[in-house]
């Protein structure tokens, strides 16, 4: 909203019945046992007339549940659905930013998430350093695989036939003196990234940047990496080490989120 625009915010229409059918769902969703008809109507405060219809529209649509032994009513699968529906249309930039952040914070190192795109390397999400010397790259911003360590990683665990008609459909273009431009040393690099469970840029897309990078999976498919950019000038063996042991727990945590993400969007698409 603009300052000094003049405008008024509109008055807010209210719907009593939308009301009531929302109020009736909080009051269930929110109490500590399942409530009865009774507890209900009290406890809101409702006509027992207009708390009839109501519930039994919202049992109709299955946002409740009526047991009917014990006479209460809980959440049923109608709202359950719409909330896995919402998890699963939050952003993965919005699921993986409190992981980087809290990564970003151990080593005050930025650190980022990236996914491939099409033959090229997409950063997704970024927690940047504090130092006042640090690499930046844009969301969205798209580079090769080969020349970055996340691409490596993305690249190492490629199925072998995607791979090799990768390779056949690039052209591997040196950025620095570090860049890998020759195929055999790349597939080298590959077998060793698989080998140790770490990739590694070192300088190879921008001068004096050293990345170290990981997997992320969900099940048994990659589907990004996770990594520090660390400038050269502070990157030492006790850096390298801590980054490594930060990588590996903060990729096991963004591996259960995106699965637990994954499983609910299947859920969904199997109802």
């Amino acid at each position: 909203m603009n300052e000094g625009s003049g405008a008024t915010a509109a008055p807010r229409a209210v719907v009593k019945s939308a009301d009531r059918a929302l109020d009736v769902i909080e009051y269930v969703t929110g109490a500590d046992t399942p409530p009865t008809f009774t507890q209900i109507a009290r406890g809101l405060q409702l006509p027992k007339s207009s708390l009839s219809q109501l519930l039994g529209n919202l049992v109709a649509r299955r946002y409740l549940d009526l047991d009917a032994e014990t006479a209460t009513y809980r959440p049923g699968e109608g709202l359950l659905s719409l909330v896995r529906r919402a998890a699963t249309a939050i952003p993965v930039r919005a699921l993986v930013m409190p992981v980087l952040e809290k990564l970003r914070d151990e080593l005050n190192e930025t650190a980022s998430f990236s996914v491939r795109h099409g033959d090229e390397l997409e950063l997704l999400a970024s927690a940047p350093s504090r130092h006042s010397l640090v690499y930046i790259m844009n969301i969205g911003e798209c580079a090769p695989l080969y020349a970055l360590s996340a691409g490596k990683v993305v690249l190492a665990y490629t199925p072998s036939e995607e791979f090799e008609a990768w390779i056949e459909r690039v052209s591997l273009k040196r950025f620095t003196p570090n860049t890998l431009i020759n195929a055999a040393d790349l597939r080298q690099e590959l077998v060793r990234v698989r080998r140790e469970g770490f990739g590694y840029s070192k300088g190879e897309y921008s001068p004096g940047i050293h990345g170290v990078a990981t997997a992320v999976a969900v099940g048994d498919k990659v589907v990004g990496a996770i990594n520090f950019s660390i400038p050269m000038a502070r990157f030492d063996e006790k850096l390298h080490a801590a980054a490594k042991r930060a990588l590996s727990v903060a990729a096991n945590q963004l591996s259960r989120v995106l699965t637990a993400r994954e499983i609910s969007a299947q859920k969904d698409h199997n109802k």
